[in-house]
């Protein structure tokens, strides 16, 4: 599935439909497609993974929200922000800033993702 179709899958399932009333479902549909638009800008864990093996020519697999390599080494890990909600990642290696840019907007997107469930 397509990460367009898993955040509005996603997005979806966190609305409640009980409502008969077409302005809300009208409004309900436009935040959708709206946060649809936003988190499908994010890169996956997949795709960040895939990145991340190309670059370090090893295999790299998403864990409990940290990026490993396949002996344990941690490539990223990450700690939660107690105060903001944030994801801080803590990158164990020097990589270009390419994949640092797309590590840190995935994790913005579980942030995002985090809001948008609690709204």
């Amino acid at each position: 599935m397509s990460k367009e179709l898993e955040a509005l899958e996603y997005i979806l399932s966190e609305y409640d439909f009980v409502t008969s009333d077409i302005l809300d479902a009208e409004q309900l549909i436009k935040n959708a497609l709206t946060e649809l638009e936003e988190l499908k800008s994010y890169p996956t864990a997949e795709e960040v993974c895939e990145a991340l093996s190309d670059y370090l020519e090893k295999k790299v697999k998403y864990v409990g929200h940290s990026f490993m390599l396949l002996d344990g080494f941690e490539v990223v890990d990450t700690n939660l922000d107690d105060i903001d909600g944030n994801y801080l990642p803590r990158i164990n290696l020097q990589i270009p800033p390419y994949l640092i840019i797309m590590i840190g907007k995935f994790y913005e997107s579980l942030v995002e993702k985090e809001r948008i469930k609690n709204e």
